[in-house]
């Protein structure tokens, strides 16, 4: 983790049975999105408490200048994601077997009225998929990621892995999430410790065991801390 992001300061929140929750757009962004009666979520006021809640970060390091004012920027193009080889994974948790990944087991679909790219654990047990970044990181700007999994399950205690990475495996979040596990989103917010230039490799990385269910949300850019804003 780069010294400018606050650490350790990964918002959750846990799901409450009979919840609703919602996809707010704000500035053109997805924050959340209205579960089916079938699954168990947060309810909506919580939710919005998490939205406006987060840390406070610092500055831009010394040396750094403040880049020219923008608005949130997207990074990733939800359904651009596509699945790396053995050879270009740079994930050091891939198995060294073979190991079946079901065409439908990486997924982009319509999830509130909003498309998320889903992955099912069931059916492909570990993700690492990759999309060239759609737009420059200036050094000092906000960079955000939002991130869910459902309820996690398996047939006995696990850990899951979840990374969002910038040019490589890390940059963005790694969580090493402990199985069983309630419903939660993953949302942080940091500024940019240098320039990423348009086409850098975003990574969305899973490993897990167990019939579960992770979203890949958002990835984007923009001159104000949105925790601090929104």
């Amino acid at each position: 983790m780069a010294a400018s992001v606050c650490p350790d300061r990964v918002e959750s929140v846990s799901a409450i049975p009979g919840g609703k929750w919602a996809f707010v757009r704000r500035i053109g962004l997805v924050h959340l999105a209205a579960v089916p009666a079938n699954r168990s979520a947060p309810s909506l006021a919580l939710l919005f408490a998490l939205v406006s809640a987060g840390c406070s970060d610092s500055p831009p390091s010394p040396g750094v200048t403040e880049p020219p004012f923008r608005e949130r920027t997207p990074l990733i193009d939800i359904e651009a994601f596509e699945l790396v080889d053995a050879a270009s994974d740079p994930f050091t948790d891939r198995p060294a077997e073979p190991f079946a990944c079901a065409i439908d087991g990486h997924i982009v679909e319509v999830f509130g009225g909003v498309l998320v790219y889903s992955v099912y654990t069931d059916k492909c047990p570990y993700v690492t998929a990759m999309q060239p970044s759609l737009a420059d990181v200036h050094a000092g700007e906000f960079l955000r990621v939002r991130t869910w999994h459902f309820a996690l399950v398996a047939s006995e205690p696990a850990e899951a892995h979840l990374v969002v990475g910038i040019d490589g495996p890390t940059g963005g979040i790694d969580e090493l999430i402990p199985i069983p596990n309630d419903s939660k989103m993953i949302s942080k917010s940091w500024r940019a410790p240098r320039d990423y230039p348009a086409g850098t490799p975003i990574y969305f990385h899973v490993h897990n065991h167990g019939n579960n269910e992770y979203l890949m949300i958002e990835l984007s850019t923009g001159s104000e801390d949105p925790n601090a804003t929104e």
